[in-house]
């Protein structure tokens, strides 16, 4: 019987894999799909907004394989720029926190995304982007995060189609979400089972 381990990258870019495998663990099929988004209009302006109805219609569809559905945490940020005085000490000389709106918005799709996974009765696990990073990515890589994730994802998984429809170019959101979900298989792996890592 096969069974599916599933990855989120929440965000407008981000997106959510599907990774089937058999009692072998040998790879059966790749589902990797952009985040569900919608363009509203609020107040005579275009929103760019979560479809919910897409994201939960998709969940039940996988939920009766799904046996671990790993995301990736969420929280605020704040840009830290350091510089030096004088003596060439280093010192901080700007410390902001991320805008209100952004911060709202990925919040709103974080706990969206955790709340149709509750209710389809799918385990889900949460983990950190710095922790499943450094368990992924070769540590002595030379690019950038983006272009790391994608290649990645390409060594991991050679099949993996990382475009989106009526898109060119490969996206560092898809390629996320598939070693999120690619984390979460190998935690199972090495445990024996789906242990979680953080429940929400």
């Amino acid at each position: 019987m096969s069974k599916i381990y599933g990855g989120v990258d929440p965000g407008f870019t981000g997106g959510i894999s599907f990774i089937e495998v058999n009692d072998k663990d040998e790879l059966i099929q790749l589902t990797i799909i952009p985040m569900p988004v919608i363009k509203t209009i609020e107040c005579g302006e275009t929103k760019t907004r979560l479809n919910y109805k897409d994201l939960d219609e998709m969940f039940k569809y996988f939920k009766d394989k799904i046996v671990m559905m790993t995301i990736e945490k969420q929280q605020p940020m704040r840009s830290q720029i350091y510089g030096k005085d004088q003596n060439g000490n280093s010192i901080l000389v700007s410390d902001n926190p991320q805008g209100v709106s952004s911060t709202g918005k990925i919040m709103e799709q974080y706990g969206a995304i955790k709340m149709c996974a509750l209710s389809n009765g799918i385990e889900h696990q949460l983990v950190g982007a710095q922790k499943w990073q450094k368990h992924i990515f070769n540590p002595c890589r030379k690019y950038g995060t983006k272009k790391t994730s994608i290649e990645t994802a390409k060594l991991l998984y050679p099949t993996a189609n990382l475009i989106p429809d009526r898109a060119r170019v490969e996206k560092n959101g898809l390629s996320d979400s598939l070693l999120i979900g690619h984390y979460g298989r190998m935690l199972a792996k090495a445990n024996g089972g789906g242990l979680l890592y953080e429940r929400s």
